[in-house]
């Protein structure tokens, strides 16, 4: 296999209890499950929602090979400044860059995170990467830069035609 492409949105979801460090709560957390529509299809029940997940998206990279990468959902994060990565953790006061093992010791991590601007512009008409605002295109490429991997294909909205290749 030459090409292995992960399908991966601009933010982390979870659905039922488990650790999630950077998990949005309150106003910040409701806004982004709305406009992501966040809940499942089956049971109605909202996922929870936190920031881009470095660390573990270094593992799935790792694990599977991953060529590239397809984000998606960019729009949902239009008009929050700033939007946060999380690139580490904070574990017994030493940065840990990979997820831990065990679940009990993620619950006791706290998140490092680092931060990039935000964006205004509403994303869902925009049909080219050269369309993007600035600070969305830098949000991508930041990601790129961490991960070591291409992202090639960007989605700003549920429709086929709101997904475009770089």
């Amino acid at each position: 296999m030459d090409n292995v492409i992960a399908i991966v949105k601009a933010y982390i979801t979870r659905v039922v209890a488990g650790p999630l460090p950077t998990e949005l709560t309150g106003e910040l957390g409701e806004r982004i499950q709305d406009a992501g529509y966040e809940f499942e299809t089956t049971t109605g029940r909202s996922r929870r929602c936190g920031w881009f997940d470095l660390p573990l998206m270094k593992k799935a990279i790792a694990l599977n090979g991953y060529t590239e990468i397809s984000l998606t959902k960019l729009d949902v994060l239009t008009d929050i400044d700033p939007i946060k990565i999380w690139v580490g953790y904070s574990y017994k006061g030493e940065k840990v860059n990979y997820p831990l093992e065990f679940a009990d010791d993620l619950l006791e991590c706290k998140p490092v995170y680092e931060d990039v601007p935000g964006w205004e512009k509403d994303l869902t008409t925009v049909k080219a990467f050269e369309e993007l605002p600035e600070n969305s295109r830098h949000y991508i490429k930041r990601l790129e830069e961490l991960m070591k991997v291409s992202i090639n294909y960007i989605s700003v909205g549920p429709d086929r035609a709101q997904t475009f290749r770089k």
